[in-house]
């Protein structure tokens, strides 16, 4: 089914990223394929188990990250396969270009029939940002998801970041086996003393960075929650941290000694970044404990789209957008925005019912069934 453009899409072009054709053979179930997407909105329906999100984790292996689904690339063969391949022709840059990822015990991917020398370096390629089912976690599950959110975000934007927490964790973990030590009568605590200066260096950096980001991930994630919620609702998102933007190493190093005895007693660190959170409130009602169903889908899509966003503004380079089963537990008027609001980006939409996508004003429609994908007319 190729929808009528809406009047805003007829001169409208994305600058950014847009894959223009896509193949896949040998890819979990599905059956040799060869699409054309449309550059804004594409609609993927059909029967559970048939093949929808496969398709997605397919467009999302050129991201060069693993299988958002947590798969090992083994598992990504189609039965008694030995090997899949994957093939993409895209814009970017303004010129035509086209990749490809080869999976047999491991991936391994090329550009321009160039073979790189890890499928990781797609990434400067291929911006993409994915919302699955599993993201309704980032609202009920617990803070360690968030925290991991919020550094993968950062990360993705701020390589040196990635530095920073390694740098902490090493220092945090030192200064667990002293207080390992201590515990068993073989340490002092004087010796807990060089880790937590190093700590209290990389931390500052760690909660400036996140205090910045979310910052920016609130300004977005609020307008888009009141754009989906026909702005009946508010969504707001903050930094969960004792410690204020503005703090110095000393003050942090001086949290570090002040909470030995409670640290030693408790056998771990129990201050600092890895405890931290996002505070996420609808209508100003903690989303977690108080939120429908509906509304903590609505705000987990707000902050993967959020996060799209800031990358965007980034690299000024619109990602692709990957939703998966996005429209379970939302009202009709909650899916019409999905579906017509998105247009400064290309879009993979998946869902089950066909009826979902009435309001469609614009893109393609494929079904999947059994394997096979098909546009539908």
């Amino acid at each position: 089914m190729i929808i009528n453009k809406l009047p805003y899409q007829k001169n409208l072009k994305v600058n950014g990223l847009i894959i223009t054709k896509l193949k896949l053979n040998n890819f979990r179930n599905l059956l040799p394929s060869e699409i054309e997407p449309d550059g804004k909105v594409n609609v993927i329906y059909g029967e559970n188990a048939n093949g929808k999100t496969n398709l997605l984790e397919g467009i999302w292996l050129f991201s060069g990250a693993k299988s958002f689904r947590g798969a090992k690339d083994s598992e990504l063969l189609q039965f008694s396969k030995e090997n899949a391949l994957l093939y993409a022709e895209f814009e970017g840059d303004g010129a035509q270009k086209n990749a490809s990822i080869q999976i047999q015990t491991r991936r391994s991917a090329k550009l321009f029939d160039k073979k790189l020398q890890s499928p990781y370096l797609l990434a400067q390629y291929f911006h993409i940002t994915v919302f699955s089912p599993q993201d309704l976690s980032l609202i009920s599950g617990a803070p360690e998801v968030r925290r991991r959110f919020l550094d993968l975000c950062i990360g993705s934007i701020m390589p040196q970041y990635v530095g920073f927490l390694k740098e902490y964790n090493r220092a945090i973990t030192q200064r667990g086996a002293v207080i390992k030590q201590i515990r068993e009568n073989k340490g002092d605590k004087n010796l807990l003393e060089p880790f937590e200066i190093t700590a209290a260096k990389w931390a500052q950096k760690i909660i400036r960075c996140r205090y910045r980001y979310v910052e920016k991930l609130n300004t977005y994630a609020a307008k888009l929650y009141s754009g989906i919620s026909s702005k009946k609702e508010t969504l707001f998102v903050k930094y969960d941290c004792p410690f204020s933007p503005e703090v110095t190493e000393q003050e942090i190093k001086e949290a570090f000694v002040q909470s030995r005895d409670a640290d030693i007693k408790a056998g771990t660190t129990t201050i600092g970044p890895k405890r931290d959170d996002l505070y996420i409130t609808v209508d100003n009602r903690l989303a977690k404990s108080y939120a429908s169903q509906g509304q903590k889908r609505s705000a987990a899509i707000c902050l993967k789209l959020s996060e799209a966003k800031i990358m965007e503004e980034k690299w000024n380079d619109p990602p692709v957008i990957l939703l998966d089963d996005v429209f379970s537990e939302l009202d009709v008027s909650r899916q019409t925005f999905i579906l017509n609001n998105l247009y400064d980006w290309q879009v993979f939409i998946t869902c089950c019912d066909p009826a979902n996508i009435t309001n469609l004003c614009g893109g393609k429609v494929f079904k999947v069934q059994k394997g096979k994908i098909c546009i539908s007319t």
